[in-house]
């Protein structure tokens, strides 16, 4: 099978809202002053630190080495960058820290014939990195966006939100 590569690259909100994307609704989230400073410093480090593994999968398991999905990128820089908890060098020590500070994956329920039809069609689809007992349970945990906004608001480490939807800005959720 062969999956896609991908690279990591550095993209303005205008450039990606012209892709072709299905919607164009969007979740803006001010981190708290501190997080904030500091990821910008990690993000201006990339991509010496960016803890990025360019085989793509869209159900990547969380703590995958062999495969990583975007938002899992996402997650580990957000928890690389968590006050004085040691040098983050490593995805898999990323990952264990975001679990520390209380990250919880989604667990995507994924029917057998699509699980098939997607390990066999599907260029950026493998289940090979999710356990012999996960795959055929079809519960697959996963990075998702709906999993880090929830450990964003747990954790605190938001301060404001906006969401635009349908081309109109919604009222302003706060964390939690």
């Amino acid at each position: 099978m062969r999956h896609a590569c991908v690279g990591l690259y550095v993209q303005g909100p205008v450039n990606f809202f012209a892709d072709d994307l299905v919607t164009q609704d969007a979740r803006i989230i001010w981190l708290q002053p501190a997080h904030a400073e500091r990821l910008a410093l990690h993000l201006a480090g990339l991509p010496q630190a960016s803890l990025f593994q360019p085989r793509y999968n869209l159900i990547a398991r969380p703590d995958s080495t062999q495969y990583q999905n975007s938002t899992s990128w996402l997650l580990e820089t957000l928890s690389a960058t968590q006050p004085a908890r040691g040098d983050i060098r490593t995805r898999h020590i990323a990952y264990a820290q975001a679990l520390a500070i209380g990250f919880e994956p989604d667990i995507l329920r994924i029917a057998y014939t699509k699980r098939v039809a997607g390990g066999l069609f599907g260029g950026n689809l493998s289940f090979s990195d999710h356990p012999v007992a996960t795959r055929l349970s079809g519960r697959s945990p996963v990075v998702t966006v709906r999993a880090i906004l929830a450990w964003l608001d747990r954790s605190a480490l938001a301060q404001e939100q906006a969401e635009w939807r349908g081309g109109m800005l919604q009222c302003q959720p706060g964390p939690g």
